[in-house]
């Protein structure tokens, strides 16, 4: 296989892999984290529009929360 075509082959699958990864870590974020990354960007922020976010978009995808 020649330089070009493997180089052809390994840029979509990065960037395939990198929202993959992404997907996953949104994913992890919204339905499994719990509130505590969502709390570390609040502190930051100093306001709970992060935490609501992450809380309605529990609701939308179907996740209990309380």
């Amino acid at each position: 296989m020649s330089q070009l075509a493997a180089r052809l082959i390994t840029v979509p699958s990065m960037r395939l892999l990198l929202a993959v990864l992404a997907a996953v870590a949104m994913l992890f974020a919204v339905a499994f984290d719990q509130g505590q990354l969502a709390q570390l960007v609040q502190a930051a922020a100093g306001d709970s529009t992060v935490h609501e976010l992450f809380h309605d978009a529990r609701h939308m995808l179907g996740f209990p929360c309380h």
